[in-house]
C-alpha cells in the first residue's frame, strides 16, 4: 500500500506546474513510490487514475488496474459544486485529456463504480468496453439488515439525510422542503453531518455531528428511519446512498451521476 496524501512535499513537488496541480503531485508521487519497487511487484492497482498519469511506462512492464468513480469528462460537468473549475485554455485540456488517454489505454483492466463512469471511458476517451468491469461498491448488509416492526416506538415519521458536505449534496433543499411543510405534520427529520451553521434548526430537527462510517450510532438512525432523503447537487454513487438501500429504505434522491443505477424510480424509491 502507497498512500499518495496532498500533504506530500517532495523536491519535485516544489516544481512550477506541479506543486499546484493535485493531479500532476499525486501522480509524480505515485510514480516515484512505485519506481523504488518495480521490480518486486506482480500488478499495480491505481485508485484512482489521478495516480497513473506518469506510470504509462511502468504499466507496459506490470500490469495494471485502474479503478475510478467518475472519470475527469464527468468531473469537471460535476466540478463546480465541488469547488472545481476546468481550465479555461484549450491547449491544456487536451494536454489532460491527451494524459488520462494514454493512462486509461496502458491499463491492463479498469473498474468502474457504475455503468455511467464506463460509458464516459467508452465515449469520452475510446476505451475498448470489453477491457473495463463493473463493479459498484460493497456494503455489507450484515451491517444494514434491521427489524423495521421491532424499532418503531411512534407514529412520527422519520426523515434520514447523511452528508459531510451539506450544501453539495442538498441539505439545505431538504431543510426548505421541510419548512414547507404544513406545521401539524408528524415529521422529524434527523441529519448527519459536521457542516457549519445547523446551530439554529426547527425542534422537528436533530443535527448529529459526533457520528463516524459504520458505527453503532450511525446504524441505529438507519434502523429508525422510514425514509432517507438525499437531493444532492454533484454525486457518483454515494456510499451512504447504498447503505440506505441496504436497510431497506425508500429513498428519495435526484438524477445524479449513477444514482439512477442505484435507485429505481418507482420501485427501490424517488
Amino acid at each position: 500500500l502507497l498512500p499518495i496524501r496532498r500533504s506530500s512535499v517532495t523536491r519535485w513537488s516544489r516544481l512550477p506546474g506541479i506543486r499546484s496541480n493535485w493531479s500532476a503531485r499525486a501522480s509524480l508521487g505515485a510514480f516515484l513510490a512505485l519506481r523504488s519497487c518495480a521490480s518486486d511487484l506482480d500488478a499495480v492497482l491505481f485508485h484512482t487514475q489521478v495516480t497513473s498519469l506518469f506510470s504509462t511506462g511502468l504499466m507496459g512492464r506490470v500490469p495494471a488496474v485502474i479503478s475510478l468513480d467518475a472519470t475527469p469528462v464527468q468531473y469537471d460537468a460535476l466540478g463546480a459544486f465541488y469547488g472545481h473549475t476546468p481550465g479555461g485554455y484549450s491547449r491544456i485540456e487536451k494536454v489532460k485529456k491527451d494524459l488520462n488517454q494514454r493512462a486509461f489505454a496502458a491499463a491492463h483492466r479498469l473498474v468502474t463504480w457504475s455503468q455511467w463512469a464506463k460509458d464516459s471511458l467508452v465515449a469520452d476517451y475510446g476505451v475498448d468496453p470489453g477491457k473495463i468491469t463493473v463493479i459498484p461498491p460493497g456494503i455489507d448488509t450484515d451491517l444494514w439488515t434491521f427489524d423495521r416492526n421491532a424499532n418503531r416506538t411512534s407514529s412520527t415519521v422519520r426523515i434520514l439525510f447523511v452528508g459531510g458536505d451539506f450544501l453539495r449534496k442538498g441539505g439545505d433543499t431538504l431543510l426548505e422542503s421541510l419548512a414547507a411543510l404544513p406545521a401539524d405534520m408528524d415529521i422529524h427529520l434527523d441529519i448527519v453531518s459536521k457542516a457549519e451553521g445547523l446551530e439554529a434548526v426547527p425542534a422537528n430537527v436533530t443535527v448529529h455531528r459526533d457520528i463516524v462510517p459504520n458505527s453503532p450510532k450511525l446504524r441505529t438512525l438507519f434502523a429508525e428511519a422510514d425514509i432517507f432523503a438525499f437531493p444532492t447537487r454533484a454525486d457518483c454513487l454515494p456510499l451512504a446512498v447504498m447503505e440506505a438501500l441496504a436497510s431497506s429504505l425508500p429513498v428519495i434522491t435526484t438524477q445524479v451521476g449513477a444514482l439512477p443505477e442505484a435507485v429505481v424510480d418507482g420501485r427501490t424509491g424517488l
